[in-house]
C-alpha cells in the first residue's frame, strides 16, 4: 500500500526538510502576518500530501472546524488518478489544475487560441463546437482557460516547488524550469495586493534531483553565469579565489562538480529575484542523500528563500558570494528509526499523518499506512 504513495512520502530526511526548513520560515512569516490572515499556499503535494496537512495541524493554514476543508490552498497535480483525490482531501473545488507546472505556467497563444482572448469566449467555443472540436485544439483551449484561472490565484505566501527531478531537463527545454519560476516571480510581483491585505514578502523553495543525467549544457551554462559574476563583482572574485582556490570556473568545475551545481545553481534563483525587483534572502540551502531503485546513487537539493519588497540590488552580490562557502548548505544525515531523532520525527509524521487520515475517512478515501 505505501507504494502507491510514493516511496520517500515517510522518509525521515525529507521529513526533517520539512520542519526545519519548510515549516520553520513559513511560521516566521506566519507570524510576521498576526492579525491579518492565514498563509496563502502553493504545492507541488502528490497524493500523500504531508506538507500541506503538516501546515494545517500547524494552524498556518485556513482549515474549516466542522470537517476539516482547508482553504487558500492551490496546487498542480498532473497524475489525472491522483488529482481528484487531492481535491476531495482539500475539500475545495478549483484549488487545483490537473496538468503540467511549466505548460501551465508558460502558455503561450497559436493562432487558434489568440482568437479567444477571455475565459468566456473559450467556453463559448467548447460548447459551440461540442464534440466536433479537435481533441489537440481543445486540449489548448482548456490549458489556456487554466492558464488564465492559474494567474487568477496570485499572490502567494509560500510557494513549495519540489519538482523531484532535474532543474535543467534534457535539451531542447533546458530552461523551462527555469522560465517557469522565472513567471511565477513576476505573477507575484504584479499581484502583490489582495483588497487591503499586503503581500510584500513571500517564499520560495525550490527542490531538485542532483546526479549525472543533468544535462552538460546545463554546466556550461553555469559557468558562463560564474565567468559573468566573477568578471562584474571583485567581491565575488575574491571569494571565489579564497573558497575554490582557484577563478577558472572551468577548473572548478572539472575538480568539484557537486560543488559546482550546489554552488552555481542558486543563482538562478537570485538572478530572477534581481531581474523582476525583488530582494532576496537565502534562508537554506540544503542536501540530503538517496539511493535509486537500481542502486544508483543521487541527490536532493533544496534552496529556500525569501523574496520581499522594496527590491533591493545591492542584496544580490552579498546572496551569490554566500553560496560558494560549503558551511551555507545545511546536510542531512541518515536518521535511524529507532535513535532519538528518528523516534521524534516518527511521532510527528503519525500526527500528521492521523490528521490526514481523519479527512480521509470523511471524503470516503485511501488511509495513509502508519508511516
Amino acid at each position: 500500500m505505501a507504494q502507491n504513495f510514493d516511496k520517500w512520502w515517510n522518509d525521515l530526511k525529507k521529513h526533517r526538510k520539512r520542519l526545519d526548513h519548510w515549516l520553520r520560515h513559513a511560521r516566521d512569516l506566519s507570524q510576521r502576518q498576526v492579525g491579518q490572515r492565514p498563509l496563502r499556499y502553493f504545492t507541488l503535494c502528490a497524493r500523500p500530501m504531508i506538507d500541506v496537512f503538516l501546515l494545517a495541524q500547524e494552524q498556518l493554514l485556513n482549515r474549516e472546524d466542522q470537517h476539516g476543508r482547508i482553504l487558500d490552498v492551490s496546487f498542480c497535480e498532473l497524475n489525472q488518478e491522483h488529482y481528484p483525490e487531492i481535491i476531495e482531501l482539500l475539500g475545495v473545488e478549483g484549488a487545483g489544475f490537473p496538468c503540467d507546472l511549466e505548460k501551465l505556467v508558460l502558455f503561450k497563444d497559436d493562432d487558434y487560441t489568440g482568437q479567444f482572448p477571455t475565459v468566456e469566449s473559450i467556453q463559448s467555443e467548447i460548447d459551440l463546437q461540442g464534440e466536433g472540436l479537435d481533441p489537440t485544439k481543445r486540449d489548448q483551449l482548456v490549458l489556456k482557460r487554466q492558464h488564465f484561472d492559474f494567474r487568477g490565484k496570485f499572490p502567494f505566501d509560500f510557494l513549495n516547488l519540489d519538482f523531484c527531478e532535474h532543474y535543467y531537463p534534457d535539451p531542447p527545454g533546458i530552461l523551462e524550469i527555469n522560465e517557469t519560476i522565472q513567471s511565477i516571480v513576476n505573477l507575484q510581483a504584479k499581484s502583490i495586493r489582495v483588497g487591503q491585505m499586503d503581500f510584500g514578502e513571500f517564499i520560495l523553495s525550490v527542490t531538485c534531483r542532483y546526479d549525472d543525467g543533468i544535462p552538460a549544457a546545463a554546466f556550461t551554462r553555469l559557468e558562463h553565469i560564474i565567468t559573468n559574476n566573477k568578471v562584474n563583482s571583485p567581491e565575488y572574485l575574491n571569494a571565489m579565489k579564497e573558497t575554490k582556490g582557484t577563478d577558472d570556473a572551468h577548473a572548478w568545475r572539472n575538480e568539484n562538480l557537486y560543488d559546482f551545481f550546489v554552488s552555481a545553481w542558486p543563482k538562478e534563483i537570485l538572478s530572477i529575484a534581481r531581474d523582476e525587483g525583488w530582494s532576496v534572502q537565502i534562508k537554506d540551502l540544503v542536501h540530503y542523500d538517496r539511493v535509486a531503485d537500481d542502486g544508483r546513487q543521487y541527490k536532493m537539493v533544496c534552496l529556500v528563500a525569501l523574496f520581499s519588497r522594496p527590491g533591493n540590488q545591492d542584496n544580490y552580490v552579498p546572496q551569490v558570494v554566500r553560496t560558494l562557502r560549503p558551511d551555507s548548505r545545511t546536510f542531512i544525515d541518515e536518521i535511524e528509526l529507532d535513535s532519538e531523532e528518528g523516534m521524534i520525527l516518527l511521532e510527528n509524521l503519525r500526527a500528521i499523518v492521523a490528521v490526514r487520515n481523519d479527512r480521509a475517512e470523511i471524503v470516503g478515501r485511501p488511509l495513509l499506512p502508519d508511516p
